[in-house]
């Protein structure tokens, strides 16, 4: 079992057609020693970069 935190920063941009775009990045950093060997420490940590594009389907901007 592993505790660790999670930081992030991202930005959003809304299109010209009301669609909306979401760039993120974030840390995962394992907190909890996961080696076995004794005088040894070895932490997880990933890097994840997220890309999201939503779509706006209210029937005000599918009649635009």
């Amino acid at each position: 079992m592993d505790f660790g935190t999670v930081l992030g920063i991202g930005k959003s941009f809304k299109t010209n057609n009301g669609n909306k775009f979401t760039i993120e990045l974030r840390n995962n950093l394992g907190l909890i020693n996961i080696s076995r060997i004794e005088d040894s420490k070895v932490l997880t940590n990933s890097y994840s970069l997220n890309l999201e594009y939503q779509f706006n389907l209210s029937p005000k901007a599918l009649t635009k």
